[in-house]
């Protein structure tokens, strides 16, 4: 004849289910909050990299080489007609190609060639250095771009027409020429003797990196 087991009595699973519930509570509330720190820190770093973008185009627009450039630059270029714009924004695309004439004339620039050594000095952080004068055309490049003329682009239909200080942050894209995720800070460039705008500058991070 077997022993039979003493039955579990109704107190002690009623008991137990409680402490599961509770484990069960204290499981997702961890996880929310972990969820909500990760949130915040990465919200924390995006507000950094902003800050740091931000300062760092400052610090490049008040360059006395690349302000006299873009200056300079305005002095032959404010009275031109759109139909000239096009013009020399034809003209370089094919000198694009072979890297020579205005493509070739833009690199040898003394101000393209301290943003050519500024964005290697910055490793894989930059894609590109821009700087636009008032009508849209480049002044000095960090390295060669498709094109010549910017003024129908966000980098600077939403930054020299709206006056100093403006700042705008454009959406993710594939550069056309090295094939790197970047994006695009630009701001309006100023005259710091007068505070008037006279250009703009932009600068394409590295999409990763400024993510980190």
């Amino acid at each position: 004849m077997g022993i039979e087991e003493p039955a579990e009595s109704a107190s002690t699973a009623s008991g137990r289910a409680p402490r599961w519930r509770l484990i069960l509570r204290l499981t997702l509330v961890l996880a929310i909050c972990v969820g909500l720190g990760l949130i915040a820190y990465r919200a924390y770093r995006s507000n950094q990299a902003t800050n740091a973008a931000i300062a760092e185009l400052s610090r490049l627009s008040s360059n006395a080489t690349l302000v006299d450039a873009v200056i300079s630059q305005n002095a032959g270029t404010f009275r031109l007609k759109q139909a000239e714009i096009d013009e020399i924004d034809r003209r370089y695309k094919d000198d694009f190609k072979s890297q020579t004439g205005l493509a070739l004339d833009l690199m040898t620039r003394p101000a393209s060639q301290m943003l050519k050594d500024y964005a290697d000095g910055a490793q894989d952080r930059i894609v590109l250095i821009m700087v636009m004068d008032a009508r849209g055309l480049n002044v000095a490049d960090s390295r060669l771009t498709h094109d010549y003329w910017q003024g129908d682009e966000e980098k600077f239909t939403k930054t020299f027409p709206l006056g100093a200080g403006a700042v705008h942050w454009g959406d993710p894209e594939r550069d056309d020429v090295t094939g790197r995720v970047m994006r695009m800070v630009a701001r309006t460039l100023t005259d710091p003797k007068t505070g008037e705008p006279i250009g703009a500058i932009a600068i394409g991070y590295d999409f990763m990196t400024l993510s980190r």
